[in-house]
């Protein structure tokens, strides 16, 4: 070796650091995700606002649908602060969802998995308009590889169980809440299918009226767009909750059960779509998104250790509960 890579400023020095000193303290959370929290408080106060004036065109609804009559837009050019009936609606929606997102994130916390805040969607409603939810739901986005089954199932399962526990109480006092119909609609309705839950709720507190003859409080909606939204994030594709909950279970047979429901969710949308005419069905849209997000989960870092016994029963507890959510024709 030539001696001459010894030769003093050959290299630079090193800067001195005092023994007494301590080491420098690593970024906190907030320092790192500054922007990233910034975003979400700006769009949770725009979700609320949209979703305010999607719960007003939900409250118009029930009114309309529990007296048969409604003086509309009328009222609300007398009076433009009634739009304000629709914050029980956004409220109820929002707590549903940030109890979903929260529980993830939370999880990621616990594990010390880095991650985004939740991140709230938008979504533009104009009531006699455009009536829809007011939103898209939440997200967050993990930055960091789990580190074995266990991590990536209690993330995954967190989710799907806080928003539930979240949602069950809404869709309780929703269906409280309710009515029988007093309106008959004429030509072409929008009609909003049932989950085998929110059947079995209407047949509780309505034993003797058809589903279709219920005036449903907007709680009532606030808490279907939630079961809907955890029962498409329950489905086996991708980084989707269902993906991770089934990767966890199965490992990498993940991949031949996402393709299996890829079939069938392609199979049921072109039968919909030839049988009913709805050629922009749910099933087609996330057979779509399906290709477009990916099938296949990655594999955490310890690949080979299984859950334990307490989690596996979770695990099919929770797909047991996604069957008891899914809408099959959620708009028709």
């Amino acid at each position: 070796m030539d001696s001459s890579e010894f030769e003093p400023g050959r290299y630079p020095e090193a800067p001195f650091v005092p023994p007494d000193r301590p080491p420098p303290k690593p970024p906190s959370y907030f320092d790192r995700e500054r922007n990233n929290i910034i975003l979400s408080c700006l769009l949770l106060v725009v979700t609320f606002a949209t979703c305010t004036l999607a719960g007003y065109g939900w409250d118009l609804q029930y009114r309309l649908a529990a007296t048969g009559q409604l003086d509309f837009p009328a009222e609300l050019f007398v009076n433009p602060l009634i739009v304000l009936r629709g914050i029980p609606f956004a409220v109820a929606l929002l707590f549903i969802l940030l109890c979903h997102e929260m529980g993830h994130f939370l999880t990621c916390r616990q594990y010390g998995i880095y991650s985004t805040p939740p991140i709230p969607i938008p979504f533009p409603s104009f009531p006699g308009i455009l009536q829809t939810f007011g939103t898209l739901g939440a997200f967050i986005k993990i930055k960091a590889m789990f580190r074995n089954r266990r991590e990536l199932f209690d993330v995954g399962i967190m989710g799907p169980i806080c928003g539930m526990a979240a949602a069950i109480p809404v869709f309780l006092l929703g269906m409280k809440l309710s009515t029988t119909s007093a309106y008959s609609p004429e030509g072409e309705v929008l009609f909003f299918g049932d989950s085998l839950l929110t059947y079995l709720g209407a047949r509780m507190f309505f034993p003797d009226v058809s589903p279709d003859s219920i005036a449903l409080h907007p709680l009532g909606w606030a808490a279907w767009f939630g079961f809907l939204a955890t029962s498409l994030n329950l489905l086996p594709i991708g980084q989707l909750d269902g993906g991770h909950v089934i990767y966890s279970l199965f490992g990498r047979r993940q991949w031949q059960i996402a393709m299996i429901t890829e079939v069938v969710l392609l199979v049921v949308g072109v039968y919909l779509a030839f049988t009913t005419g709805q050629f922009l069905n749910v099933w087609l849209l996330w057979a779509v998104l399906a290709q477009v997000f990916g099938l296949r989960h990655p594999p955490p870092l310890d690949d080979l250790t299984p859950l334990d016994r307490k989690r596996k029963i979770i695990g099919w507890a929770t797909i047991a509960i996604f069957f008891l959510i899914f809408t099959p024709l959620p708009f028709s």
